[in-house]
């Protein structure tokens, strides 16, 4: 089981917003790699910890780059990052070490996840009129 890998196809137009989608899906692969090669509970762990870190700069990224931009979505746009985060906390708690299925739960999760959170932010968001914010 692979994730996707981000490509043109997962850009929203704007360069800083397109890195930080990118590492996102660089850090699921890398989970879907851990589970396939056996990395355990511990190497799951770490990588979510990770991930979970970079959706705090991604969503921290989005705002500081609309924070002189008029849009009603940003509580959306927060709500949909946080309910990511708590998901993934949630998930470290009753991380089973027994249960093989549990991280590809996971995964299926994340790259759904990130999937849609990227069409979201191409309707939210998009390039300014004025051009991409860099």
């Amino acid at each position: 089981m692979v994730a996707s890998s981000w490509n043109a196809t997962h850009s929203v137009g704007i360069a800083i917003l397109d890195e930080e989608h990118r590492t996102l899906f660089e850090l699921v692969n890398e989970l879907t790699r851990a589970v396939h090669y056996g990395r355990g509970p511990r190497g799951v762990r770490e990588i979510l910890e990770r991930i979970i870190e970079a959706d705090v700069k991604a969503a921290a990224v989005a705002e500081r780059a609309f924070s002189g931009v008029e849009c009603r979505s940003f509580a959306e746009h927060r709500a949909e990052h946080a309910y990511l985060r708590g998901r993934l906390r949630a998930f470290l708690e009753i991380l089973d070490p027994a249960d093989p299925t549990q991280p590809l739960d996971l995964i299926l999760f994340l790259s759904s996840w990130l999937t849609d959170h990227i069409q979201n932010d191409r309707q939210r968001f998009g390039p300014p009129a004025e051009g991409p914010v860099q």
